[in-house]
Formats: structure tokens, C-alpha cells, sequence
């Protein structure tokens, strides 16, 4: 999982690259599943396009042509954003 892509966004939330992290399958949600909005503090959706790998990538030194041929396929998805900050009001450093 990638976050904060965008140079805009990296100077709004003041730092240098994006962020990363690991999406594992406990974390997914299949089409017509649900979610328990008790569970969640102030939940939002953002529309993604989401890259499966099919082998893992390690670096350093990965090219963009490397991370492509790793893509098995290419899925549209809603991830859903949680917060514990009040608006989503933090300093990401």
C-alpha cells in the first residue's frame, strides 16, 4: 500500500517520499462483504486502483520496469481510512 504519491500531497503533509505499508488478507474485505462501522473511529472511502503483485520485490535499487513486470493484475477497489485524529488533524513526522 502506497501513500502519499503525489508531490502536493508530500508538501501538504511535509515529508520527502511517499509512505508504504502491507496489505495482508485479513484485511480485505470481498465484493459484498461488510464492514463493522462499530469497529471504526471516523471511517472515510477513497476510490484506488490497486496493483497485485504476483512475485515479491525487494530493493534496494528496483527499477519501475522491475515492478511492472511483478504486476499480476490490475483491480479497481474502495479502501476505507480510518483515523484516531479528530478530522483527520495530524502532523505526518
Amino acid at each position: 500500500k502506497m501513500g502519499l504519491t503525489s508531490r502536493a500531497k508530500m508538501k501538504q503533509m511535509n515529508v520527502e517520499e511517499p509512505i508504504y505499508g502491507y496489505i495482508f488478507e485479513d484485511m480485505i474485505v470481498p465484493n459484498g462483504g461488510s464492514i463493522r462501522m462499530n469497529e471504526l473511529i471516523h471511517p472515510k472511502v477513497e476510490a484506488e486502483i490497486a496493483f497485485v503483485l504476483g512475485e515479491d520485490i525487494e530493493g534496494p535499487g528496483v527499477t519501475k520496469e522491475q515492478v511492472l513486470e511483478a504486476v499480476a493484475e490490475l483491480i479497481p477497489v474502495l479502501e476505507v481510512i480510518d483515523s484516531r485524529y479528530e478530522n483527520f488533524s495530524f502532523t505526518l513526522p
